[in-house]
C-alpha cells in the first residue's frame, strides 16, 4: 500500500478510493504517508464478514482523519441474496451510501438475469440498496431502466475505461448518463 501511495503522489494524486480487503494496512499506510484514503467495503462470499464490515465503517468514520471508509461489497455475483439483504440493512442501519461494482461485464448481467430475472441495478432498487445515494463502478451494461434508477437514487457512476478495456467488456453509456444527469 506505502509503494501505490508513492506511486500516486509522484503522478500528483493526492488522494484515493480504496476497495481493498485489507483496510486496517491500507489505512495504516496512507496515515504513516500523509494521504487521503476512502476506503470501501468489499464484502463478498469468500472474504470479509458483516462484523469486519461494520466495525471498519465505525473506526474511519471520523470526518477529520485522513482516511475514511464506505459501505460496500465486491459485486452481485460474487454475494449470496442473503448477504445482499444483510448489506442493505446495513446501509439503512446507518442511513448510508453503498458502493459496489455493477454491470461491468455482459455476463454479469445475464448471471443475474438468470438468478432473479432482473438486472443487478433493479435487482438492487428492489432490496432498497442505494436509497442513501451511493456509486456503482463501471456500469457498462446498462438499460435505460438501470439509468433511471441510478438517477432517481442519486447514485454516481465511476466509469473505468483502463480497466474496460483490458477486460474488452465495453464501454458505458456516458453520453446517456450524462443527458439523464447521472
Amino acid at each position: 500500500s506505502k509503494l501505490a501511495i508513492l506511486e500516486y503522489l509522484t503522478s500528483g494524486m493526492t488522494a484515493n478510493f480504496d476497495m481493498y480487503l485489507t483496510p486496517d494496512t491500507v489505512a495504516q499506510a496512507s496515515l504513516d504517508c500523509g494521504f487521503r484514503t476512502v476506503m470501501c467495503g468489499g464484502l463478498n462470499n469468500f472474504s470479509q464478514s458483516f462484523e469486519e464490515l461494520e466495525a471498519w465503517y465505525q473506526k474511519y468514520s471520523d470526518p477529520e482523519s485522513l482516511v475514511g471508509f464506505r459501505l460496500g461489497f465486491h459485486a452481485e455475483y460474487t454475494n449470496s441474496r442473503e448477504n445482499l439483504e444483510r448489506l442493505s440493512a446495513l446501509a439503512h442501519k446507518y442511513q448510508a451510501p453503498m458502493y459496489t461494482h455493477n454491470s461491468e461485464s455482459k455476463s454479469e448481467v445475464e448471471g443475474c438475469l438468470e438468478r432473479y430475472g432482473k438486472t443487478p441495478t433493479a435487482l438492487f432498487e428492489e432490496l432498497g440498496m442505494f436509497d442513501f445515494g451511493g456509486a456503482c463502478f463501471h456500469c457498462v451494461h446498462m438499460t435505460d431502466e438501470d439509468l433511471d434508477i441510478l438517477k432517481k437514487r442519486n447514485v454516481y457512476v465511476v466509469t473505468n475505461p483502463g480497466s474496460n478495456t483490458k477486460l474488452a467488456s465495453g464501454i458505458a453509456r456516458i453520453e446517456d448518463m450524462l443527458e439523464r444527469g447521472v
